[in-house]
């Protein structure tokens, strides 16, 4: 009886070792692929900050995803970032965080990826964070997302 339970418990040690090395695989696989994102998305934030403190629908256009033009005309488009205008231009980017990784099939062209990233910027009237959707399909990265974050923002009130 007892050479039964030492069996058993040898099993059960050996099948939590083998899931312990499963899950350390799977994360150090998953850091991996973030900072494989980080090394191709990293200079392309920073490209789109630079671009995104000009305010200007037309320089903003080549990195933004198709669906923004069929959101928001361009004249509702150009309306909103002349409300974020009020921020200036960006000063300093202080912080580039990865924020989310999700991988995704694509019909046509297989594999591709919606990267996350939370910007901390000081623009010239005071400190905001932007987040990005970053879309990587097909050897092009599109933003499919961004939001501005400010208290130097003023409040909009809705009618």
């Amino acid at each position: 009886m007892t050479y039964i339970k030492i069996i058993i418990s040898i099993v059960v040690i050996a099948m939590l070792l083998m899931v312990g090395l499963l899950v350390t695989k799977v994360r150090s696989e998953g850091a991996e692929l973030v900072r494989e994102a980080d090394r191709f998305n990293v200079p392309i934030v920073k490209q789109v900050m630079s671009e995104l403190s000009e305010w200007n629908y037309e320089g903003l256009m080549p990195y933004v995803n198709k669906g923004f033009s069929k959101l928001f005309s361009k004249e509702e488009f150009q309306k909103e970032l002349d409300h974020l205008s009020v921020l200036g231009r960006v000063n300093n980017i202080t912080h580039i965080r990865h924020a989310g990784h999700k991988r995704y099939e694509h019909w046509l062209y297989s594999s591709c990826a919606v990267n996350k990233y939370s910007v901390s910027t000081e623009f010239e009237n005071g400190k905001g964070t932007v987040v990005f959707d970053l879309n990587q399909c097909h050897k092009q990265v599109k933003v499919t997302f961004f939001q501005v974050h400010s208290k130097a923002l003023p409040v909009r009130l809705q009618p």
